[in-house]
């Protein structure tokens, strides 16, 4: 685990059982922090914040369906384990740019001993993506819109809240065509 000392206030935190509100918390920094909306956090620090908070046999499954005007949807499936889901949030970090998202819980199920939990989320971003456009015109920027809901199973490690397993189903939507 890479510079977990440079996070205490983040990484250390400890706690003694799943609360609604160490959910809350854990759900909004960790959005932030894996969507780049917090700067204040090099690549080091949001990697060593993913490596403490991200279970060591995490499992990311997602369902994405594109809808771009004058087009049928597609879909696509991946399925992602941590070493992969830190890569891709690296690669992804400059893929959009204004971008934005607010999360939601909806609702959130405590096992008996509350050291694991069910939560429920929904999720819009927004931003804009650079496209090639026709020959010789170079990229274009895209408005993009996205809802996703998400299942998401956290475990409690060593006073540690972690991501143990996170199925989402995300519709992307393209607009400015």
């Amino acid at each position: 685990m890479i510079c977990l000392f440079a996070l205490p206030a983040i990484a250390q935190e400890r706690h003694d059982h799943l609360t609604e509100d160490n959910i809350t918390d854990f759900i909004q920094r960790t959005t932030e922090i894996s969507s780049g909306q917090n700067s204040d956090l090099s690549q080091s620090e949001i990697t060593a914040y993913l490596q403490a908070h991200l279970h060591k046999k995490v499992r990311f499954k997602s369902t994405m369906r594109y809808n771009i005007p004058g087009f049928p949807s597609k879909n696509s499936s991946m399925s992602l384990g941590k070493k992969e889901y830190i890569e891709s949030l690296q690669q992804g970090a400059n893929a959009l740019s204004d971008y934005e998202t607010n999360i939601e819980i909806q609702d959130i199920k405590f096992s008996t001993d509350k050291m694991k939990a069910t939560v429920f989320t929904t999720s819009t971003e927004s931003g804009t993506m650079p496209v090639n456009g026709a020959e010789g015109q170079g990229s274009i920027d895209i408005p993009i819109d996205g809802e996703s809901s998400c299942t998401q199973i956290l475990t409690l490690k060593k006073g540690i809240i972690q991501i143990y397993n996170a199925t989402c189903t995300t519709t992307i939507s393209f607009s400015g065509f």
